[in-house]
């Protein structure tokens, strides 16, 4: 079975595309949600007055 993959991506700009900030394979083996899953991400990528979004 195919993994999932989660997005951590910063959203807050409406006239670019979002930037994607990290990606990370998790496998799913056949479960159904919740998943438990970690995002690893350079610290200094977020910006504490810009909007970001996980999404799988």
């Amino acid at each position: 079975m195919a993994p999932s993959y989660l997005l951590l991506r910063g959203v807050s700009r409406g006239d670019m595309a979002a930037k994607v900030l990290t990606m990370e394979a998790t496998p799913t083996q056949g479960r159904l949600v919740p998943i438990p899953f970690t995002l690893i991400y350079d610290l200094a990528s977020i910006q504490p007055n810009h909007i970001d979004s996980v999404s799988a």
